[in-house]
């Protein structure tokens, strides 16, 4: 409906009326020629120059005159000018006379014509009717053509050459029509290197093609408007194109003639076809040629690509012995040729041939030439493919040469049939030994033979499927296998059953579902013998997006849907009876809510969830709840289309909650628990709830993970294993939401691994089941394992929490061991701080560095982890120099090592080792030969010298002089023994002590001269001769 407004209309009338005016001033001066005639129609569909004709009928009536008429003259005028011409004759002077007269005498007339023309178009309706047509006026300016261009140029038509055509030179956006009229000019993209051309046609009738002319790297976009049929060699060349995409909301009829109707005719150039998309539109592509494709290449000329994501496709091969393909390529005469990547995604696709495929190949010869059919591709639409001779989708027939491969069926409603090929899908007559790879993961797939190759589920997935036939579902829109939507679009044309492949081996599970939101659930049964599927009716446990395994359905559970009626209503699976049930979901997501509701009914639920995936809330329990965790569950309330009502796992104060199992549990809330209360006055608080194994994550925004809602306070909450995580923006991880008064209690956590986090981590200080306060102590960096044992007590886990490989165990306030497969970690309590650290390990035994007086020990590794190294001498005195000095020689030590402990680690138990220090080493020498009298000497010390901390050498008299230091010299020569002596000195003074040290050495650099004094006679002169004595000196080492 097009609203128009009454001036507008006026103007319209007025400007068609100044129009007639012009031509005919133009006509009377013969400036240019242009027909009178111009076709206008109104909104009612009247045609204006019909009206002008009856005008003019009453006027001749009334006035006994003719209304001229254009002469022949002017008529050729007219369609030089029609054609492009740049100058235009003058007809002779009589003949304009004549028109100039004529004109003059039907003036007046003529005005009341158009008086009236107006009157009657102002009485036409304001609005214009869904079929009505805003005015369009067809004037030829091209040859038989009318174009119009953004640029307003870019294009010329040539009538004078050897093939007459409009070109369009330029790339840019252009609009061509013949008005409905038959032209037989060709089009063409003529010379243009580079660039987009947008070409939209309207009403266009040709016996003519569209094609490019020694164009390069040109892009075509095809619009359709309207009415249009092209007939020619080929409908459309896509020879000298790099991409043709076509669309548009008209019809397009394109029959080739000796090519494709849609395709590349290279004229055996042997050139590789570009790439052709179809996204919209009513496309019929014909071909009468014997060797082409409908769409795609003529014969000898490969396919690159053809991608249909719409529209209403229909290719057909005409001639009875044609070779090509439907959609495809065409026949494989004298070299090897590729059809490649055909891919329909959807629209409603027919693509009929005799000797070619449906969809894919053309026949090759099988002697010279082969034809490679790789990458058929349906992903949806509703398709029909049919041959005689070739494979209704994959390689065409008759001959030896069409090597097929990938074929992928992933969605849509697939109809293929061939009457003498092997295969509907695979190979035609023929080529049976070179078909390879069809996959088939969805849709319904009609065939009326076998389908060659077996087909499997992927390449990555190699299992094979086999078809189960799902009878009598007229107006299903929508199935799924197993949660898969296999992406039928519409019934098969000649019957309302789906045939659905399905991997072997197993049973699966079909739901369908119609246009009015009714749904259905089927079981296909696998049979092993022979290899086929039997569907039969599964309502009893249908209920919506869920598969419900025990109770009665009805009695014991119920499934509430109004969506159909109310798309914002809520779904609900509610379980109202007590007893054991299995629920499996049927689609990869759903809004449906759960509910345990059992009412006034005594005893507990015990339900087994799998897989279930629901954004909303996602169960609301009122009764007493064994969950059971299979595979992985996400409730995401953060999507519950309740109002003010957000919660994952709702569970109401007087109801129970006991959750186990080895799958995980993900709830998500935004003002609601995670797990627990629901925020409002109805029902405050929340049950008890107890989580014995599992992985959990339990989130909530201004609630607690876990207890209660924002306001709420959170308890009677008991962990004893599993993987819990529990986190709140602004509550606390368990316990109590945001803004709660009241404080949480009763909350025991005696086993598993809790993480928690949030405004506090947990509400209040936790108790393990005996009624001991319990802290948290974080192993961290583990690997993953179902048992940890603390102080022999098994811990149940399930799992890591998120992207984190710790394990949060709570463990009462004292120091304990922890085994973890073959580790065992010593924990210790830190009651200081209030925390537990991890024992650091035991170093390894020192090693060690001696001398005569220090040990110098050898720091242990991994420090920066455990803390520093100490180390002592006795495991009272502990120091941090890992050196050890002023030590006695040759003494035995042992030596203490421990880490001192740093941010999880505590101090270690210290490594000991036994080490002796060097012995010690000295040389001292005393003089050998001294004169009585004579200069002293010294004890000499040697070059080594280590007498260790507190050592000495000492030398002393041994024998040689009496105490006093007196040493008695006896004369060697003569008759007659005479003695004399000698005193002894140290360091020039007399030495009157022989019991004490001579010299004592500590140093290198000490030192001690000795002498002896002038001999002595007792009885006055010494006798002459002589005289000698000895002294022995004694050298010992103290320390």
């Amino acid at each position: 409906m097009y609203p128009v407004k009454e001036e507008n209309r006026r103007k319209r009338v007025n400007d068609m009326k100044k129009k007639k005016i012009v031509i005919l001033i133009l006509a009377i001066f013969m400036v240019f020629t242009a027909t009178l005639g111009n076709s206008y129609i109104y909104a009612d569909g009247t045609d204006v120059k019909e009206t002008q004709g009856k005008e003019r009928e009453q006027i001749q009536e009334e006035t006994g005159t003719e209304t001229p008429k254009e002469t022949e003259g002017s008529a050729k005028e007219t369609e030089k000018s029609k054609e492009g011409s740049s100058t235009t004759p003058l007809l002779e002077e009589e003949k304009s006379k004549e028109v100039i007269e004529a004109s003059k005498e039907t003036e007046t007339k003529q005005a009341e014509a158009d008086t009236k023309i107006e009157k009657e178009a102002e009485e036409k309706p304001a609005v214009l009717s869904a079929n009505d047509v805003m005015p369009v006026a067809f004037t030829p300016n091209a040859g038989p053509y009318q174009i119009t261009s953004e640029s307003g140029g870019g294009w010329n038509y040539n009538e004078t050459a050897v093939s007459p055509s409009l070109q369009i030179t330029s790339a840019g956006s252009y609009t061509i029509t013949s008005g409905g009229n038959e032209a037989t000019r060709n089009i063409f993209l003529f010379d243009i290197k580079g660039g987009v051309v947008n070409l939209t046609i309207k009403d266009l009738n040709m016996k003519a093609q569209i094609s490019a002319n020694s164009c390069s790297n040109l892009e075509v976009n095809l619009t359709i408007e309207g009415d249009n049929t092209i007939t020619g060699n080929c409908g459309i060349n896509t020879y000298n194109m790099s991409s043709l995409t076509i669309q548009g909301t008209g019809t397009l009829r394109a029959t080739g003639t000796s090519g494709p109707g849609i395709g590349q005719n290279s004229n055996y150039s042997y050139a590789t076809a570009c790439p052709i998309t179809i996204n919209s539109g009513t496309i019929i592509a014909e071909t009468d040629d014997y060797d082409s494709a409908a769409i795609g290449s003529s014969k000898n000329e490969s396919v690159s690509s053809i991608t249909i994501n719409g529209g209403n496709v229909t290719a057909t091969v005409l001639r009875g012995s044609g070779t090509g393909a439907g959609i495809g390529s065409g026949g494989a005469g004298s070299t090897n040729i590729k059809t490649d990547n055909i891919t329909i995604n959807g629209g409603n696709v027919t693509a009929t041939a005799i000797k070619g495929a449906g969809i894919g190949g053309g026949r090759s010869n099988g002697t010279s030439a082969t034809n490679v059919v790789e990458n058929i591709t349906i992903n949806g639409g509703n398709v029909t493919a049919t041959s005689r001779y070739g494979a209704s989708i994959g390689s065409g027939g008759e001959y030896v040469g069409g090597n097929v491969k990938n074929i992928t069926i992933t969605g849509g409603t697939v109809t293929a049939s061939s009457t003498d090929a092997p295969s509907d899908i695979g190979n035609g007559s023929g080529a049976a030994d070179y078909a390879e790879a069809v996959w088939i993961q969805g849709g319904s797939v009609y065939t009326s033979k076998a389908i060659k190759p077996d087909p499997y589920y992927s390449n990555s997935y190699r299992k094979k499927v086999y078809v189960g036939e799902l009878i009598n579902q007229a107006g299903v829109t929508n199935v799924k296998v197993d949660g898969v939507d296999y992406k039928i679009d519409g019934n098969h044309k000649d019957n309302d059953n789906f045939y659905l492949y399905m991997e072997e081996n197993r049973d699966h599970y079909i739901t369908t579902e119609d246009a009015s939101g009714n749904g259905h659930l089927y079981k296909a049964t696998w049979n092993s013998t022979p290899k086929t599927f039997t569907i039969t009716d599964a309502d009893n446990e249908y209920a919506g997006d869920f598969r419900v395994v025990g109770g009665t359905k009805g009695t014991d559970w119920i499934y509430y849907d109004t969506t159909h009626i109310n798309p914002d209503a809520d779904r609900f699976l509610i379980i109202q009876e007590p007893g054991t049930y299995d629920i499996y979901q049927l689609v990869d997501e759903t809004n449906a809510m759960l509910a345990v509701a059992t009412g006034e009914s005594t005893g507990v639920v015990t339900l087994t969830i799998h897989d279930l995936n629901i954004k909303n809330i996602g169960m609301m329990v009122e009764g007493d709840l064994k969950l059971i965790l299979d595979g992985d569950n996400r409730f995401d309330g953060t999507a519950s289309s309740v109002a003010e009502a957000s919660v994952g796992l709702q569970v109401s104060s007087a109801s129970t909650l006991e959750i186990s199992g080895t799958g995980s549990l993900y709830c998500k809330a935004d003002a609601d628990a995670g797990i627990g209360g629901t925020l409002g006055d109805d029902d405050p608080g929340h049950g008890a709830i107890t989580i014995k194994s599992g992985n959990i994550i339990a989130e909530s925004n201004t609630g607690a993970g876990i207890g209660g809602a924002t306001g709420d306070n959170g308890e009677n909450i008991t962990i004893t294993g599993g993987t819990v995580t529990a986190t709140s923006v602004s509550g606390d991880g368990i316990g109590s939401g945001a803004s709660s008064t009241t404080a949480s209690k009763n909350i025991v956590i005696d086993g598993g691994s809790v993480k928690a986090s949030g405004a506090k981590a947990i509400s209040i200080t936790p108790k393990n089941k005996a009624g001991s306060d319990v802290a948290m102590f974080q192993l961290k960096n583990q690997s993953a394992v179902n048992t940890i044992k603390i102080d022999n007590t098994s811990y149940t886990l399930n799992g890591f929490h998120p992207s984190d490989t710790s394990y949060y165990l709570y463990m009462t306030k004292a120091d304990h061991t922890i085994t973890r497969g073959s580790n065992t970690y010593n924990v210790l309590w830190d009651a200081t701080n209030s925390i537990f650290k991890l024992k650091a390990p035991t170093p390894s035994a020192p090693t060690t560095a001696v001398t005569v007086n220090s040990i110098t020990v050898t720091a242990p590794s991994n420090t920066s982890t455990y803390g520093a190294a100490k180390y002592s001498l006795d495991k009272k005195t502990w120091q941090t120099s890992n050196v050890f000095s002023n030590l006695k020689a040759g003494t035995n030590y042992t030596i203490y090592v421990k880490y001192s402990g740093s941010g999880d680690y505590g101090e270690s138990d210290a490594a000991s080792k036994t080490v002796k220090t060097l012995d010690a080493s000295y040389t001292v020498t005393v003089p050998q030969t001294m004169t009585a009298g004579g200069t002293s000497q010294n004890i000499a010390v040697g070059t080594s010298f280590e007498v260790g901390y507190g050592g000495q050498v000492n030398v002393k008299v041994k024998s040689g002089m009496d105490s006093a230091g007196i040493m008695p010299l006896t004369r060697t020569t003569g008759s007659t023994t005479t003695s004399i002596s000698t005193q002894f000195k140290v360091g020039g003074s007399n030495f009157t002590n022989t019991s004490i040290n001579v010299a004592t050495f500590k140093n290198k650099t000490d030192s001690a001269a000795i002498s002896f004094g002038a001999p002595t006679y007792s009885s006055g002169t010494i006798p002459a001769g002589d005289y000698s004595g000895t002294v022995t000196f004694e050298i010992s080492y103290t320390q």
